[in-house]
């Protein structure tokens, strides 16, 4: 509870330890938060709006450019210098024929994130269970498979990111999943290789590890047949042409323009941009959130975050917050020399 609930500059472990589930819970929930000052707003409000800057300037492939072009080419040729083309016509049922489908793919898309995510927590958590079971197993029965079960997940967990950032049909990919499999049944050989254990706790491990087979299958399922295809395909076919099919809608904006020259006005050029921006960043959502596996996106997996806390299985226990703390500065300390060697490094080729 003190591991979950309190902050570690609040209270002691020692002293924690001394009180009771609602005295610890009751002097955290008294402890007030910090005041944030009107600098923490505008640098928070900052830094959210230059990510959504370099979120938007990440649209800007060639792509695109060659969007926005071809609207601005189109533009001109229906302008009173080329050929004079101009209707008026709802842009409602354009936008809304062309981003609904986005919109609805998206929605599909993080849909899936949300089942991925789901089922790799239910798979981290059956690892840390069985790694937790295993040290019961070894304290009471004086064996040493814990050491063999934490070496197997850490190598199960590299083998299921390589299945699920790969590709997912193939040769290579088939014989990933192969290794996936060959770790699972090295789970279960452990799970029954100590006769002293008693049958239920066997039975209990292997609905574990059936329950972290299930999970895997689900996973790799949304990985590989991810949204409808058929209308992901609608979606690009539908912002590629409508920019340009509305060549003559953008230069009906110079009806009665004032600022109107033969080549159109500022306002036709600049509604068919700006569509094309509202678009492609429309579909660049959608592709980025596609496949969240590969840990380009800001939205996509974090696997860093999955495998830390399967790093310091050893770590928790009774003896949790020191062996933590211990771990953290022999942490600093090698981070430290790293530092300081890299630099000696730098300084003798610099005099050299």
């Amino acid at each position: 509870l003190h591991s979950t609930i309190m902050r570690p500059s609040s209270l002691d472990a020692t002293e924690a330890s001394k009180k009771t589930p609602k005295e610890i819970i009751r002097d955290y929930l008294a402890e007030p938060d910090e005041e944030s000052t009107l600098f923490d707003g505008v640098y928070e409000n900052g830094t959210k709006l230059l990510e959504g800057v370099n979120f938007s300037l990440g649209i800007f492939r060639l792509r695109t450019w060659l969007m926005i072009l071809l609207t601005v080419m189109s533009t001109y040729a229906c302008s009173e210098m080329m050929f004079n083309l101009r209707w008026e016509t709802s842009l409602a049922v354009v936008a809304v024929g062309t981003v609904f489908p986005v919109v609805f793919s998206i929605q599909a898309a993080y849909q899936n994130r949300e089942k991925s995510l789901k089922y790799l927590d239910d798979i981290k958590a059956t690892f840390i269970y069985m790694y937790f079971t295993f040290g019961e197993w070894d304290r009471l029965h004086s064996g040493n498979a814990q050491s063999e079960v934490e070496l197997v997940i850490s190598n199960l967990v590299v083998d299921i990111m390589k299945v699920l950032r790969g590709e997912s049909f193939g040769g290579e990919a088939r014989e990933s999943v192969h290794v996936v499999y060959d770790g699972w049944k090295k789970l279960s050989a452990l799970s029954h290789a100590n006769p002293k254990v008693p049958p239920p706790w066997i039975n209990g491990m292997s609905i574990s590890i059936r329950m972290a087979m299930s999970a895997f299958e689900s996973v790799k399922s949304l990985k590989d047949y991810e949204t409808p295809r058929g209308l992901r395909k609608l979606c690009y076919f539908l912002i590629m042409t409508t920019p340009i099919l509305l060549a003559p809608y953008w230069a009906n904006f110079c009806v009665d323009n004032p600022d109107e020259i033969e080549m159109g006005c500022l306002a036709s050029y600049f509604v068919g941009i700006l569509y094309v921006i509202i678009t492609s960043t429309l579909l660049h959502v959608q592709e980025a959130l596609e496949d969240p596996f590969d840990g380009d996106g800001i939205d996509d997996i974090k696997w860093d975050l999955f495998g830390s806390q399967l790093d310091i299985m050893p770590l928790h226990g009774p003896d949790g917050p020191k062996l933590r703390a211990q771990w953290k500065e022999e942490e600093a300390k090698l981070k430290a020399a790293a530092e300081g060697a890299g630099y000696q490094e730098s300084d003798g080729k610099d005099k050299a």
